[in-house]
Formats: structure tokens, C-alpha cells, sequence
């Protein structure tokens, strides 16, 4: 998948689509995705937990995520720039447990420091064989310089 600023791999089939900012990429079924959002530019000097944090309390508050469950957070080291996670379940509409897991994090390009918010999401319990997935999106991140 390619958008505004970086690249990475999905499997063949997903779909791409502009969510605001960010770049969702969906697989066929619909269930499972990962959104990669930039941080505001400008924002430099914020650190990327702290805007995680801050984006997630927004989301929480505006109910996106009903029957919300913290699994937990995680410092998360990412292309050697430093990070967090953060993991939760959450009821969607159709029924299904959702996971999610919430990345945070900056790295270095030739144009500067970059932030990024990554959410990886699937049915709980297609979690754990999702995971393949997020690991290859991850590993063949590349921001644009």
C-alpha cells in the first residue's frame, strides 16, 4: 500500500481508502484493517505517546468504542525510535469482540522527525492469526521523505 508520506505491504486484495488523515487499508472481509495516521505536522516537539494518549482519551470520550477494555500499554521501539502501545477490546455493532492495538511512534527521515499513529484491528478471534499481517505492514514501513 502507498499514501501520503509512506509505503508498506498488505496482502494482495486489501482495500486503501482515505479516513481523514489517515490511510485505511481494509482486508476483502472488511474485519480486518490497519490505519496509519500522521501526526499534525508542525507538532515536532510533541512526543508520540503523549499524542497518542491524547487521541485516544478524545476517542474514548466520543464513544467510538463502546464497551471499551484496556488490555494494556507497552513501550514500542520502532526503525530504532522510541514509542508505545497501546491495546484494547472493544463491542462492535455487528456483535463482534473487536482487538485493537495502538502504535505510537517517530522516526528519523531525511526531511526530519516524523510521527505516526498506527491502529491495528481485528476480531478478537481472528487476533492472533492476524498477526502476520500487522507484523509484514510494520517491518516494510517506509515514510517518504
Amino acid at each position: 500500500g502507498s499514501a501520503a508520506g509512506f509505503t508498506m505491504t498488505v496482502p494482495p486484495g486489501w482495500q486503501t481508502t482515505q479516513r481523514g488523515a489517515g490511510t485505511a487499508f481494509t482486508s476483502p472481509a472488511g474485519d480486518v484493517s490497519i490505519l496509519v495516521t500522521p501526526a499534525a505536522a508542525g507538532a515536532g516537539r510533541v512526543t508520540a505517546p503523549g499524542q497518542l494518549y491524547r487521541q485516544l482519551g478524545r476517542v474514548l470520550q466520543e464513544g467510538r468504542f463502546p464497551g471499551y477494555a484496556a488490555i494494556g500499554t507497552r513501550p514500542f521501539t520502532f526503525q530504532g525510535g522510541a514509542g508505545v502501545a497501546w491495546q484494547f477490546t472493544w463491542q462492535s455493532a455487528s456483535g463482534a469482540r473487536m482487538e485493537v492495538l495502538e502504535i505510537a511512534f517517530r522516526i528519523t527521515t531525511p526531511a526530519g522527525r516524523h510521527a505516526y499513529l498506527v491502529r491495528e484491528s481485528a476480531p478478537a478471534a481472528a487476533w492472533a492469526a492476524s498477526q502476520p499481517v500487522f507484523r509484514q505492514a510494520l517491518r516494510t514501513f517506509r515514510a517518504r521523505s
